[in-house]
């Protein structure tokens, strides 16, 4: 069976004097449906209120819509209640108000006896009046559900409400008129659907605008939504979403918004997830744009399934963009509102839980000849204490997010907003099962700029701290800096872009059985200097991470850091920006477990140059025992560090590259096993030519000396290997080739304490090709040297040395470097050996 019922109630009539508008017609839709499949709807729009001339504006009127279903066959029903109240009349005349939003009421329940079953309730609240003259925008009506939908199905059950609160009414001079605000709450037990959905919807109304008066705040959201099934697969989800603020000379605040989700069952799955919003500001003029609103979320599941069964308890908040400011004005933009997502989420179950929690800043608001709005920042902290104590979870994935909001766009002299930081925080201790917890942070990127100071991007940091007891745990941490602001140059003026967001990331694991740990930072990269200005530095980038191994096992730890890129320049005079600087430092210990260390660092690429700028300078890599570690056990250290690029240069010089220096030392190790590794790439130089001058302009850069050692003494068999390489030479379009970096390396191994294990060592280095060169009577660029020197002594025939030097190739017209290799093994004594080659 299929019914569409629908009613429209009339508007009042309009009051010529000092009176008030005529009431609006009331407007009521019911149906009643009874058949195999019901398939229907009910919709009701309020009269709008009356106008007056110079009095007061009526209110809007009231709507009315009930559906009821009851399906006795196999296929899927689908029932729908939707109600709006009517808007509120016109007003004129200082001292008067326009009419209130109409109230509405919405209501659908229905029944399936064999097959899926979907109701939902739509209800909207009237809008406020219009007013004029000086008088106050009308109110928008408050929209409230509380279990407005119900129903009963074996098959699949999806019940959803969504509370809408009615807008604010504008004025031309006087104040706009209050937000609606809206409230949805939804609570059903059940023990017959096989699956159940339930969905409960709050979204505040828009406060009310004014050309010249006060505007309005918007309306604030609460949704919430509890469900319970008996044997079937749960889904509940809470939304709530505040109001944009009115607006008006001053943008006025967005709407804070609040969302509680609960759910449990003894089904396969059971998912809860509760996400918030806050209103965006209003938009403004001289007195600014407005703050975004604040959003605030929690969520929390319990299952009582088998232990393959899945319980996913997840909240996402996200704090309210701040309001742009009209043309032609001189306001600051809003700012974004600041996200905080602490202890959040929790979960019981005997099978496997997921928890989810991100906190997302609200982005600024852009501005004209103001200021950008600043981004919102961002918090997300959750803490594990002896989770599952009463009810053990079979395993636990964590992950959380912290994300800071983007600073507004300032498009003439103001300054752009600063991109809001972030930080992510997890601790779990005393864990008795497995644990995989990710965590991340990205820093807000800067706003941009015309002629001002671009905004720096936001900074990232995370710390991740697990701890058990008598299991394994699994974590990633990782920050992300912000991108700097960019700057774009109106006239003659130079604005300044923004720095990259700097980026820490920390990582601390315990444990027996199996460890592992990856730690990653990214520095973010400078803002552009597009019409004149120099290119911004990029973010310095830092990650650190340490592990505990106590029983036998395996522990891994993995690190990387990499500088953010220099921002490009442009104009003669100025440069592109430097790259940030990185640097990564791991530790591990185990009594007998069997250890690997692995760091890779990368300092940041120098900003290219145009129009007359210099290229920025790559940046360089020193690590000096960046990786250690301690175990009776296996171990296997490597550390890798690669200089920064030299920015490119069109017409000015290119920028000098970053060299790299990398060296392990290790004495007297305990370890069963040790393989011990360095790799140090120097940076490329920059390049040159191509900017339409003279030819021979611009001067491409060398490339950069990469020098990688390694030194270690063992009672137990150990290999090193050592590699350097140069890096390559910058390259001219019109002009002369630069020389190739050198490449180093040293590589020594030594068998102490009577060892007659196997020592082996290996030294390879290469260097840099030469730039290559165009047009006559230029040259292009030299290939870099090589030097490898390795050195193995044991007690044992069970030694070798191998070290290889290759020359770097030479640019185009330049002959490459000749590389020698000389071996010369020697015994010391009939019962030990050494051998020696450089």
């Amino acid at each position: 069976m299929t019914a569409n019922v629908s009613a429209t109630g009339g508007a009042g009539g309009l009051a010529a004097g000092r009176g008030t508008g005529g009431a609006g017609g009331t407007a009521t839709a019911s149906a009643m449906l009874r058949g195999a499949a019901v398939n229907g709807s009910a919709v009701a729009q309020g009269g709008q209120g009356g106008g007056s001339a110079v009095g007061r504006g009526a209110a809007g009127a009231r709507a009315d819509s009930h559906i009821e279903g009851h399906a006795t066959g196999t296929e899927g029903s689908v029932l729908n209640a939707s109600a709006t109240g009517g808007e509120g009349g016109q007003a004129t005349g200082t001292g008067r108000e326009a009419g209130a939003g109409g109230r509405a009421v919405a209501a659908a329940t229905g029944s399936a006896t064999g097959g899926d079953l979907h109701v939902g309730v739509g209800q909207q609240g009237g809008a406020g009046g219009f007013a004029s003259g000086g008088a106050k925008g009308g109110a928008g009506a408050d929209s409230h559900l509380v279990n407005a939908v119900s129903g009963a199905s074996a098959g699949r059950l999806t019940l959803d409400q969504i509370a809408y609160g009615g807008a604010g009414g504008a004025s031309d001079s006087g104040a706009g008129g209050r937000a609606g605000q809206a409230h949805s709450n939804l609570t059903l037990i059940d023990t017959k659907a096989a699956r159940l959905d339930l969905a409960s919807v709050a979204v505040g109304g828009n406060g009310g605008t004014s050309l010249t008066g006060a505007a309005a705040d918007g309306g604030r959201a609460d949704a919430s939504v509890d469900g319970t099934v008996q044997d079937g697969t749960l889904a509940v989800r809470a939304f709530g979403l505040g109001g944009i603020g009115g607006r008006g000379p001053a943008g006025a605040r967005g709407g804070n918004a609040r969302t509680v989700a609960s759910g449990s069952g003894a089904g396969a799955i059971v998912n809860v997830e509760a996400d918030a919003v806050g209103g965006q500001g209003g938009a403004g003029g001289n007195g600014g744009g407005g703050a975004g609103g604040q959003a605030t979320a929690r969520a929390a599941g319990s299952s009582t399934g088998t232990s393959d069964s899945l319980l996913s308890v997840t909240v996402t908040q996200r704090g309210g963009a701040g309001g742009d400011v009209r043309r032609i004005s001189s306001g600051p933009g809003g700012a974004g509102a600041a996200a905080s997502a602490i202890d959040t989420v929790s979960g019981r179950t005997s099978g496997k839980l997921y928890l989810g929690q991100a906190a997302i800043g609200g982005n600024g608001g852009a501005a004209y000849s103001g200021n950008g709005g600043a981004g919102g920042a961002a918090l997300s902290r959750l803490t594990l204490a002896n989770p599952g104590i009463d009810i053990a979870p079979g395993s636990i994935q964590v992950a959380l997010s912290a994300s800071g909001g983007q600073g507004g766009n300032a498009t003439g002299v103001g300054n752009g907003g600063r991109g809001g930081d972030a930080r992510a925080e997890h601790g779990a201790s005393a864990l008795m099962t497995r644990l995989d917890s990710t965590i991340v942070a990205t820093g807000g990127a800067g706003g941009a700029t015309g002629n001002g100071q671009a905004g720096a991007g936001g900074n990232a940091r995370t710390a991740l701290t697990l701890s058990a007891s008598d299991t394994g745990v699994r974590g990633t941490s990782v920050a992300y800096g912000g991108q700097g602001g960019s700057q774009n140059a109106l006239g003659d003026a130079i604005g300044r872009s923004g720095a990259g967001g700097m980026a820490d990331a920390v990582l601390t694991i315990a444990g027996p059985d199996s460890l592992y740990g990856s730690v990653g930072a990214q520095g973010g990269n400078g803002g552009a200097g597009r019409s004149g200005g120099t290119g911004a530095d990029g973010g310095a980038a830092s990650a650190s991470a340490t592990g505990t191994l106590r029983d036998p096992g395996a522990l891994t730890l993995m690190g990387s850091a990499r500088g953010g890129a220099g921002a490009g320049g442009s104009g003669r005079g100025q440069r592109g920006g430097n790259g940030g600087a990185a640097t990564t430092t791991l530790r591990g210990s185990g009594e007998s477990g069997n250890l690997t260390l692995a760091a890779t660092v990368g300092g940041g690429d120098g900003g290219a140059g145009s129009n007359g700028a210099d290229g920025g300078a790559g940046r360089e890599v020193v690590l000096l025992n960046n990786a250690q570690g301690s175990t009776n056990g296996a171990m296997t250290i490597s550390l890798n560090g690669r200089g920064g690029r030299g920015g490119d240069s069109a017409d000015g010089r290119g920028g000098a590259a970053g060299s790299a220096d990398v060296t392990l030392t290790l004495v007297n190790s305990n370890a069963a096993g040790l393989s011990l590794a360095t790799t140090a790439t120097g940076g490329a130089g920059g390049n040159a030519g191509g900017g339409g001058g003279p030819a021979g302009i611009g001067t491409a850069t060398a490339g950069a000396l990469g020098t990688a050692t390694v030194h270690a003494s063992s009672q137990h068999s150990m290999d090193t290997t050592a590699q350097g390489y140069g890096g390559n030479g910058g390259s001219h379009l019109s002009g002369n080739g630069a020389a190739g970096g050198q490449g180093r390396a040293s590589s020594t191994a030594i068998g102490s304490g009577g060892s007659g294990g196997a020592m082996i060592s290996v030294a390879m280095a290469s260097g840099g090709a030469g730039g290559n060169a165009s047009g006559s009577g230029y040259q292009a660029g030299a290939g870099g040297s090589a030097t490898a020197r390795a050195r193995a002594v044991g007690r044992s025939e069970a030694i070798a040395a191998t070290a290889r030097a290759t020359g770097g190739t030479g640019g185009f017209g330049q002959q490459g470097r000749r590389a020698v290799s000389v071996a010369r093994p020697f015994w010391s004594m009939p019962s030990a050996a050494a051998m020696t080659v450089s």
